[in-house]
């Protein structure tokens, strides 16, 4: 019997998507778990074999060996979840971790280096090609409105298991008194279990059957983004989940070096500090996918970006211990809060038959980024001579930055979170929605316009744009940087400016003609631009009306 027929045969024992999900994430935290057990323990392994004089040369060609595979695998795997079904492709790895560990209870037993090497190399492989199923199969078993929370379920319990099994590894190393096959042989334990979890999760379809892929895989992942371009926003997304894992790596890096130098403590106390930080980031990631919603999560995206900064530029100039642990569990909380609203938003507006390509794609900036965190570091303490807490400071003007491009490329989501906020406490209003429940590609016209009230709108339509007219606003700079801001060309006439603004409509995004003073448009313009577009737009004019119980918005349909 062929492999296809084999793989077609693989059970699943599950029906419902909670059940499915929770199956898949305890599948994966296992998988979590059996990785940082093995790595740390042959870590253990090889310097009691090779001397503790190679103790950095061990560490920097584990690290090595672990990030090549997601750098020359990820776009194979992308391909592999699209061509197969994803919940088959996850059990059929789990298999192959089964295997991995049975074969690591003959390495340690036999202490033999190379065989470690190459066992590490293989599990960094499993782990490459369950990625992009793992996280594509979340819009497959859950509804749309579900899938922050499932992300922000998974992503809290893989920085829990990072935590829990780097512990492990030392404990039961302790614990057994080095004896490294009895640790191999639990880590089999748990790879049977994550096996038979994987088993709960329930069938998924295949997307892409006939997609094929290039032998070059940079090529491959070049031709992902330009498909990733089509997708308003998708690009940004993608490289901003990547920046996560840089910021990611370089704390866990760097945090040693500040630790020894800054607060002198032990190189193990340092390790202990990015524990602190993975707990920080394992409750973000749980907060985000409580508090973000679909519409608004990139917004809060952008603002947990500046508290990364703001806590690395904090990082650098403080010499307190408590201080430092505080700075680090909110670097790692917003860091969460980061991540989650940017994977969700990777799944949810990637096509199915090319979801796994996009999330390989962000898997291999991220691990590209691991790299760049790695060099950077190199580069501050050799070239630069940065101390490690100049270091902080540096990526807090990095992240700074990211932060300044996030609120240009994603200004709407960012003002329509801010504005949220701002109504929520400081000025309640409500707004009649029923005339564009069902459609928001429209034109809004904003007669005696205000920041405030564009503001207000902002707050109820995350997507919305605005369209200035040039009579006020001259190709202002900031409209130029912000996205979501448009300055319609000069001299155009009622009809002209309606149609202009019909050209910057996408679907879902309305569009708002901001006006200073009240400005009737006649029926005839309707008519104009139905003749130009052969279709009938929906144009709504914007009312505010001030009440007892506060202000209310009101649409009202131009017939």
């Amino acid at each position: 019997m062929c492999f296809r027929q084999l793989f077609k045969r693989i059970p699943s024992f599950s029906k419902t998507g909670r059940c499915s999900l929770a199956c898949l994430n305890v599948a994966q935290a296992l998988g979590v778990v059996n990785d940082n057990i093995f790595k740390f323990t042959m870590v253990f392994l090889l310097i009691e074999v090779l001397g503790a004089a190679e103790a950095s040369s061990i560490l920097s060609a584990t690290g090595a060996i672990y990030v090549i595979p997601f750098l020359l695998f990820s776009s194979y795997a992308g391909i592999l979840a699209d061509r197969l079904s994803k919940q088959k492709l996850l059990v059929f790895m789990k298999g192959v971790e089964v295997l991995v560990m049975g074969i690591a209870i003959l390495a340690f037993a036999t202490r033999v280096p190379w065989l470690c090497y190459g066992l590490l190399f293989i599990l960094a492989i499993h782990s490459a090609v369950m990625s992009p199923s793992k996280y594509g199969m979340i819009p497959e078993l859950v509804s749309q409105h579900v899938v922050p929370r499932a992300n922000g379920l998974i992503t809290s319990t893989s920085y829990l298991a990072i935590i829990f099994g780097t512990f492990l590894a030392s404990f039961l190393t302790e614990t057994t008194h080095s004896q490294f096959t009895w640790v191999a042989c639990i880590c089999f334990m748990i790879a049977i279990g994550g096996f038979l979890a994987a088993l709960g999760i329930k069938k998924t379809p295949e997307q892409a059957k006939k997609i094929k892929a290039h032998p070059f895989f940079l090529k491959e992942i070049y031709y992902t983004l330009r498909i990733a371009s089509l997708t308003p926003h998708l690009v940004t997304a993608i490289f901003s989940s990547a920046f996560f894992l840089f910021v990611g790596a370089f704390t866990q890096l760097n945090v040693i070096p500040f630790a020894i130098q800054t607060l002198h403590l032990s190189e193990i106390a340092g390790g202990y500090l990015f524990l602190v930080s993975a707990l920080g980031i394992a409750l973000g990631a749980f907060l985000a996918g409580k508090l973000a919603r679909y519409k608004t999560a990139l917004g809060l995206s952008c603002v947990a970006c500046l508290g990364i900064a703001i806590n690395f530029l904090f990082l650098s100039i403080t010499t307190s211990l408590p201080l430092v642990i505080i700075s680090l569990v909110l670097i790692g909380a917003f860091g969460g809060l980061f991540a989650v609203p940017f994977d969700t938003f990777i799944q949810l507006n990637s096509k199915d038959e090319r979801r796994g390509q996009m999330i390989a794609a962000a898997n291999f900036f991220s691990f590209t980024g691991v790299f760049i965190a790695s060099l950077l570091l190199y580069v501050f303490s050799q070239f630069l001579e940065l101390s490690s807490a100049n270091g902080f400071a540096a990526v807090a003007a990095l992240t700074l930055l990211v932060f300044l491009i996030l609120i240009s490329r994603l200004s709407e989501f960012f003002f329509s979170f801010l504005a949220k906020v701002f109504f929520f406490f400081f000025s309640p209003c409500r707004i009649e929605l029923s005339a564009l429940e069902s459609n928001l590609s429209a034109i809004l016209v904003l007669e005696k316009a205000s920041f405030r009230k564009a503001f207000f709108l902002a707050s109820q339509f995350p997507t919305m744009h605005f369209l200035f007219p040039s009579n006020r606003f001259k190709q202002s700079w900031y409209c130029r940087l912000i996205y979501s801001l448009h300055t319609a060309p000069k001299g155009l006439d009622t009809q002209e400016l309606i149609a202009y603004a019909q050209t910057q409509l996408l679907p879902e995004r309305p569009i708002c003609v901001f006006f200073r003073k009240t400005f009737q448009i006649p029926t005839s313009a309707i008519y104009g631009w139905i003749e130009l577009f052969q279709t009938k737009p929906l144009v709504f004019f914007i009312r505010f009306y001030k009440e007892r119980t506060g202000w209310i918005c009101r649409l009202e349909k131009k017939d």
